[in-house]
């Protein structure tokens, strides 16, 4: 039988997700659901019952500039100026010294960049160019962006970077608040006419949230903390891989490995001094293997020490490690 269900919740559809998965199916599933609705924005760890008065504001405007010739700082300074006439708070950083890690928090962002040489991000940009292009990079669907690109048509890959950022920006999630505007040699009047559309743009988003959200301020405040879920060693977390690298030399019989997982989604939060315990799964081959060889059914019922009744082919893949023996020595 189900626990009270929160108000909305279908409970023959839940039981309908949930059934027929193995428990390291669920457990995946648990932390796929919390990441989808951490993501989301729900505000799972933030629900009350009392929400807050929306009002039609903007966010802090980030405005981020990478270029070689200074053009980029003097359009992120004007647009800053023009912002804070509108009665916005802007906040202007050059591409080399901006956190990558902020990038996941930003709402409102503005990115002015060129392109050098073959296509290439200009120096300042190149760190926050990889990044976005990288493993690491968050999802960010609470993004709004817009991208003002610097160039010469002269050049084969005329305004190539700011492609790269208006699109890599666009399939992390975020929402264009106006489609890139790629901008020659005579840049003045048409970065001060993006300025002026894009500030208008945001103002206009601005107004249909704050409208949106006073129609629908009853229904945001649905009971979610059932759902927060608390990672252990008995519930863990399925982290992704991002860098597995071998540490030792080309010759040396030891391996030792450099690993990087990915938290984003599960709450937890590292500090020095943390443990770190890695709950793996054997492989499902080689499970399969073993019950072929052994001539065991996988879906016969086994009961673990502490007192759990699981599939074999789950407590095998879970519950214990399949390993060669080796040789006395």
């Amino acid at each position: 039988m189900l626990p009270t269900l929160p108000p909305g919740f279908d409970e023959a559809a839940l039981q309908k997700l949930t059934a027929g998965h193995s428990p390291q199916q669920l457990v995946w599933l648990s932390g796929y659901l919390y990441g989808q609705a951490t993501s989301a924005g729900s505000g799972v760890a933030a629900a009350s019952a009392t929400p807050a008065v929306t009002t039609a504001t903007v966010e802090k405007l980030t405005i981020l500039y990478g270029s070689h010739t200074g053009n980029g700082k003097r359009i992120a300074q004007q647009a800053a100026e023009a912002a804070a006439a509108q009665g916005l708070t802007a906040e202007v950083r050059d591409m080399n010294d901006y956190p990558t890690r902020q990038l996941a928090q930003e709402q409102n962002l503005l990115i002015i960049v060129s392109t050098h040489g073959e296509g290439e991000p200009p120096i300042s940009a190149e760190e926050l160019h990889a990044f976005i292009n990288g493993p690491r990079a968050p999802k960010l669907p609470k993004l709004r962006y817009a991208v003002l690109a610097l160039g010469d048509k002269s050049y084969l890959h005329y305004c190539q970077t700011g492609k790269d950022f208006d699109a890599k920006l666009a399939e992390l999630g975020g929402t264009r608040l106006l489609d890139r505007r790629d901008v020659d040699v005579a840049f003045k009047a048409p970065s001060a006419q993006w300025i002026e559309d894009v500030l208008n743009t945001l103002a206009s988003a601005a107004t249909a949230d704050a409208g949106v959200a006073s129609a629908t301020i009853g229904a945001t405040v649905a009971v979610v903390a059932e759902v927060i879920t608390e990672f252990s060693a008995e519930n863990p977390w399925p982290a992704k891989v991002l860098e597995s690298i071998q540490m030792n030399g080309r010759g040396s019989d030891k391996e030792t490995y450099h690993i990087e997982l990915d938290l984003a989604g599960s709450g937890l939060h590292y500090a020095p001094g943390d443990a770190l315990a890695v709950v793996p799964l054997n492989h499902a081959p080689l499970v399969e293997e073993v019950l072929l060889a052994a001539r065991l059914s996988d879906t016969a019922a086994v009961q673990l020490a502490t007192g759990e009744s699981l599939p074999l082919a789950a407590a095998l893949a879970t519950h214990r490690e399949l390993t060669v023996l080796t040789r006395d020595v």
